[in-house]
């Protein structure tokens, strides 16, 4: 299997030196690039080729949401993982905008970095622990104010939203409704267009706001 080439940018070099320490013990990755800032870590991007940025969210003249941003805009594979210090909903909820691959906090251990690897590599979004269960709260919240109507869909449209909430991919939503591969990405399209939402991040926002997580 080929090494996973993995990119560390933060504003503190012991944090860098940190989990270059950790990762280097785990066969299958490769720490290529160390950036102090996210001016750095998008030079290191236009010139090599990284599969994984590890990015802390607070850097300055650029910052980790900033670096994500242009990986997007010029189509590069790169996925990111963001580190922060910051559980708050609303940090959580630009991020999750941001359609950001992966966010957990820093002072976890490396078991659950070396998990949201593996997850995000899989095709998957990877929220850790923490920030899974402030979300969680905050839409429990929610649900107990929010009395409005709700968009109806169809028990086979909820199937899907209940497993794209759960972190399946397509194919895999495929072989586990028994349905085509073309069916479920049409059930996907048709669920944003209905609930007029702009991605499957969202999507996830929505199945926790109705519980269909």
């Amino acid at each position: 299997m080929q090494e996973l080439r993995i990119l560390i940018a933060d504003d503190h070099r012991i944090v860098i030196d940190g989990i270059k320490m950790l990762l280097s013990d785990t066969s299958g990755l490769k720490v290529v690039g160390e950036a102090i800032n996210g001016k750095e870590a998008i030079k290191i991007l236009e010139e090599d080729k990284i599969d994984i940025a590890i990015l802390d969210i607070d850097m300055t003249p650029v910052n980790g949401i900033e670096v994500s941003e242009y990986i997007q805009k010029h189509g590069l594979a790169t996925k990111v993982i963001v580190l922060s210090m910051h559980s708050k909903k609303e940090y959580i909820y630009q991020l999750m905008e941001a359609d950001i691959d992966g966010y957990i906090l820093k002072g976890k251990g490396i078991d659950e970095l070396l998990e949201a690897i593996r997850t995000i590599n899989e095709g998957k979004k990877y929220y850790g622990r923490e920030v899974m269960n402030t979300i969680f709260q905050d839409q429990q919240k929610k649900k107990q104010k929010n009395n409005s109507k709700k968009i109806i869909l169809s028990k086979r449209e909820q199937e899907v939203v209940r497993l794209i909430a759960r972190g399946h991919t397509t194919q895999e939503i495929s072989e586990k409704l028994f349905i085509s591969y073309y069916t479920v990405e049409t059930h996907r399209k048709n669920i944003l267009a209905k609930l007029q939402l702009k991605n499957s991040t969202q999507l996830v926002r929505y199945a926790l706001d109705n519980g269909l997580e």
